[in-house]
């Protein structure tokens, strides 16, 4: 079943597309949620692993500057949204520019803090690659 999205643009399947959209994000998520335990677990007088994993993936802390309140996870949906349209037309600038948007405002925090730079640069690696690998397989451009 190919749904019309735009004029020129199609997908297949806009259910599983968006089953997809959702599941890998949350895989994003886990995958982050165990590299920030490590981190986390590691520290003076910080709990075990497992403990910090559970507090990481459930994303709220009494300190609001530590929680995430999952809004990694709805940017990483919106991007696997997005992203397969952008790569399918060619338009790689669009990806950069979005990351350096997302960039910009931490900069001055990750340099005192290379792990969390790190595991930004983990994610959205991941998502680049899911959104390349998978994503863009359901995304067609009609060429008029």
């Amino acid at each position: 079943m190919e749904t019309i999205i735009i004029k020129d643009w199609s997908i297949d399947s806009w259910v599983i597309y968006l089953i997809l959209a959702f599941s890998f994000s949350f895989l994003v998520r886990l995958i982050l949620s165990l590299l920030r335990a490590i981190e986390s677990s590691s520290q003076k007088d910080a709990n075990n692993y497992w403990a910090c994993f559970k507090h990481s993936l459930i994303g709220y802390d009494e300190d609001s500057t530590k929680a995430d309140y999952w809004y990694p996870y709805i940017i990483g949906v919106f991007e696997l949204l997005i992203y397969p349209f952008i790569i399918s037309s060619g338009l790689w600038i669009g990806v950069a520019l979005w990351l350096t948007l997302k960039t910009l405002p931490q900069w001055g925090e990750w340099k005192n803090n290379r792990a969390i730079f790190n595991r930004f640069l983990i994610g959205n690696v991941i998502v680049l690659i899911l959104a390349f690998v998978f994503m863009t397989q359901f995304v067609h451009m009609t060429i008029d």
